[in-house]
């Protein structure tokens, strides 16, 4: 069902842009492609580090890490190791129910839309105080399928440790709320800190060692994220959810052999040749030293290019095979490039590649040459508006 009702449908909302590759539109300046292959590589890496009884889950939130709610619903329903769907809002999880997944999607954090939606949909909602399952239990007259959030050391939100078990017995007396699982955040994320991992799955575990006291079994434990799910086992739990590790980021953090899912690419929309001393771009920030060929493509820090490549940035000529460099500054929506060394008489329309898994252009190069930014957050920048090519 999902597959037909995305491939029959161009652009899906401003949310995300989704298409084949056959429906890119021939005048299009600039798309994302999406790697199903190396989605389903990463996914494997994951699911070969588990034990059967560890289940996957990939966190699609935030348009899916950049990548497209869309085309990420897609990845994750036709994949068989992936058996549970996360999610920040109500909202991504009600977009891709309406996309046809039936795969468990859980909310995590913020309930946008009205929770009585949930009810017939593989939703479940994560409950972080006594309050939270109070107000839903006072809305509906069918139950609510929820986890509870426990903080262990985070402190962002969720029940404190000290006082988990008293306050999920109070929960548990609330009407038309039914406990399915329980689970913590882990603070670590590039950082494997001993001391403090270990000190956050103890309280976890003390939690659940209290419930199991008190006669409560909640069947569903989850707690690690990718990095820790590759590295620590007694993590793991029910289930993992994979966020970076799933879209191939990281994975120096990861210790993974994890393939990036991701290329940007845009095609060049004007080339001009430039005298020796001219001066390319706002602020006049770079002066040609001798007469060149500058390209200009239609992407700025508007489509997502960081700013900070002004004069820093590379990017990859398809026709020519060569790295070219990005020169003055990046503009709202256009970058400069010098083709003057492409050994290719190069055209308007040819394909440039701003992101690849090629050394020098990947996620992580970019994020370096950009002052040590994060990689999370420089694919959560990328525009929704680009369209999303699954490949």
């Amino acid at each position: 069902m999902l597959d037909s009702a995305l491939h029959s449908t161009t652009v899906l909302s401003t949310s995300s842009k989704f298409l084949y590759a056959d429906q890119l539109d021939a005048y299009a300046g600039s798309w994302l492609e999406i790697n199903s292959a190396a989605f389903n590589h990463n996914i494997a890496c994951f699911a070969d580090r588990m034990t059967s009884a560890v289940d996957l889950a990939v966190i699609i939130k935030s348009n899916g890490y950049g990548h497209g709610i869309d085309s990420m619903a897609l990845l994750c329903q036709q994949n068989r190791q992936v058996a549970w769907i996360g999610t920040s809002t109500l909202s991504e999880a009600l977009r891709m129910c309406a996309l046809g997944v039936t795969k468990p999607i859980l909310v995590l954090s913020h309930i946008d839309a009205d929770p009585n939606l949930v009810h017939g949909k593989n939703i479940i909602i994560a409950v972080h105080d006594l309050q939270s399952a109070q107000r839903l239990s006072a809305i509906t007259t069918d139950a609510f399928r929820v986890h509870i959030k426990i903080d262990t050391g985070l402190s962002r939100f969720g029940v404190p440790a000290e006082n988990g078990v008293a306050t999920i017995k109070q929960i548990m007396s609330l009407p038309h709320i039914h406990i399915e699982g329980i689970y913590t955040h882990f603070a670590a994320s590039g950082d494997l800190t001993p001391t403090a991992l270990e000190e956050q799955n103890r309280l976890f575990n003390k939690v659940l060692d209290e419930l199991a006291t008190s006669g409560i079994h909640i069947p569903v434990r989850h707690a690690a994220k990718s990095v820790v799910a590759a590295c620590v086992a007694q993590t793991r739990y029910s289930f993992v959810r994979l966020g970076a590790g799933a879209y191939g980021l990281c994975t120096q953090e990861i210790g993974l052999p994890l393939r990036q899912i991701l290329t940007w690419k845009a095609r060049i929309m004007h080339i001009r040749s430039v005298s020796a001393g001219a001066y390319i771009g706002y602020n006049r920030t770079y002066q040609a030293t001798s007469d060149r060929r500058i390209a200009v493509l239609p992407v700025g820090y508007y489509e997502g290019y960081p700013l900070s490549l002004s004069n820093k940035g590379t990017v990859y000529v398809c026709r020519s095979g060569q790295f070219v460099p990005v020169v003055g500054r990046v503009c709202m929506n256009q970058i400069m490039i010098d083709i003057t060394d492409c050994t290719s008489d190069l055209v308007v329309g040819d394909e440039v590649e701003l992101i690849g898994d090629r050394p020098g252009i990947t996620i992580a190069d970019l994020a370096r040459a950009s002052g040590g930014n994060n990689e999370r957050e420089l694919v959560a920048r990328l525009n929704p508006l680009l369209s999303r090519i699954v490949m």
